[in-house]
């Protein structure tokens, strides 16, 4: 059984915040920011139901896993003294993806009847358009492999680029330094774009990343309404700019309510743009700042904190002033072999209470989650992989899961694994620029901070270089 939440300390600064117009609660990982995302929807229900015939109160994510997670948490929200647990609450609890293809399917009649592409599939209409542009380009910046074009497409997409002209004057912030691209490889660019919507248009197909920008331009028309009083965004430093314009556009103009829930410290998709940039304004004494961390021990927030000293830009990042009671550092192991390290994890997880604990097994890349539940599976060690979880998350036992999709979970025991320089920072085939690496950097920084009790790292061959500046 999940344990009862509630608000703890300064997590409390939530109740003081206004009801209507765009707030953000910053703060460090272990803070509570989801725990407070909870407690903000349920305080912004029963606040206006006395001031709204019918309040709509939603929490949007970024992730299916964190989705799923924090709807496993309602039935546990209660007021702001913890009382009244057990009644529910009544808000709906969905990724920006799932919301954005809700909007898209009931606005656009032919939006059900297309095919949507991604991963190596969508890969296959990038070279398509590749193909097609090679024709009559000699462009160097051609030369580049698939996944740049596919990510130069996806960072189009999502700040909700639709002609030459923006695309041409927007600063490629967010996109990396690692290939140079001049004013005359933008029209190249722009081709392959171009070609890429033709080639999905022929397949009467869309990409994943189109559902945000169909839906944005739904809610941009003269009679959408808005389906919710409030939205309160978990891990909003992680959502494109058009899907954050689509929430926005989502939520009643009475109330112009939007939370918004981040930290900088884990924001590992490199967009790029501000909430002034669609429209956002929370300055006036909308905006609290939780610098406390009730999560991790002492030992591992500090560790956790030494890997982020070596970022350079600290601007938005939120000071840790306090952890939980406890200086045990993480464990770092090395193993010469995939047996060697499965039968050091074997006698790991026989040390723990599988029955009144949460354990989660964290690897950077899918691919390798397959090979740890063979080896669980052969070990006769039950567990959940994180992409066959649906509405009931478990509360002990254990989760496999990929680094990128633990963000705002958190779990008694940690394993990192395959933290190896080989693997993290993890490279698509183009060289890693600073901004690439800072990006891989904070996402380290959220594997280490989702352990409650122990954190254990492990590797092969030669260690990460963020275990080296943990270590140094």
């Amino acid at each position: 059984m999940l344990k009862k939440i509630k608000l703890s300390g300064e997590q409390r600064k939530v109740l003081t915040l206004p009801i209507r117009n765009p707030v953000q609660i910053k703060g460090v990982a272990g803070s509570g920011k989801s725990t407070v995302a909870l407690y903000r929807a349920r305080h912004l229900h029963d606040t206006n139901r006395n001031l709204f015939s019918l309040p709509t109160v939603g929490i949007i994510t970024f992730s299916k896993p964190l989705a799923n997670y924090l709807r496993s948490l309602l039935p546990y929200v209660g007021d702001a003294d913890g009382a009244n647990v057990g009644d529910g609450l009544p808000v709906s609890c969905q990724t920006a993806h799932s919301f954005a293809w809700k909007v898209a399917a009931d606005g656009d009649p032919s939006f059900r009847q297309k095919k949507t592409v991604s991963g190596w599939k969508r890969d296959k209409f990038v070279e398509m358009a590749l193909g097609e542009v090679m024709t009559h380009s000699n462009d160097s910046i051609l030369s580049q492999p698939v996944s740049f074009f596919a990510d130069e497409i996806s960072w189009i997409k999502g700040r909700g680029i639709r002609d030459f002209n923006r695309y041409n004057d927007t600063p490629r912030t967010g996109r990396g330094t690692a290939v140079r691209v001049l004013e005359g490889n933008r029209k190249t660019l722009w081709s392959v774009f171009e070609k890429y919507t033709d080639c999905l248009s022929a397949a009467n197909s869309i990409d994943f990343d189109d559902y945000a920008g169909i839906a944005e331009q739904i809610a941009s028309r003269s009679d959408y309404q808005p389906p919710f009083t409030h939205l309160v965004i978990d891990e909003a430093q992680d959502l494109t700019q058009i899907q954050l314009s689509l929430l926005s556009k989502s939520v009643s103009k009475e109330t112009k309510s939007l939370t918004l829930i981040a930290d900088a410290a884990q924001r590992i998709y490199r967009n790029g743009f501000s909430w002034r940039d669609v429209g956002i304004n929370v300055s006036g004494g909308r905006s609290v700042e939780l610098s406390v961390d009730y999560r991790n021990p002492k030992g591992i927030a500090l560790a956790a904190t030494k890997v982020l000293k070596n970022e350079k830009d600290r601007t938005d990042f939120t000071t840790l002033r306090g952890a939980k009671p406890g200086d045990g550092k993480p464990a770092v192991k090395m193993s010469h072999s995939n047996n060697e390290a499965f039968e050091w994890l074997r006698q790991e997880l026989d040390q723990i209470d599988l029955d009144s604990d949460s354990v989660v097994l964290l690897h950077r890349r899918n691919g390798a989650l397959d090979l740890i539940c063979d080896m669980l599976k052969e070990f006769g060690i039950p567990h959940q992989h994180f992409r066959r979880v649906n509405n009931s998350f478990p509360s002990t036992g254990i989760m496999v899961c990929t680094m990128s999709s633990v963000k705002g979970m958190e779990f008694d025991h940690v394993f990192i694994m395959g933290a190896s320089k080989s693997m993290i920072p993890m490279s698509t085939g183009v060289d890693l620029d600073e901004e690439a690496i800072s990006a891989e950097r904070r996402l380290f920084y959220t594997a280490m901070t989702r352990a409650e009790k122990t954190l254990q790292i492990h590797y092969q061959g030669e260690p990460t270089m963020f275990l080296e500046e943990m270590l140094a």
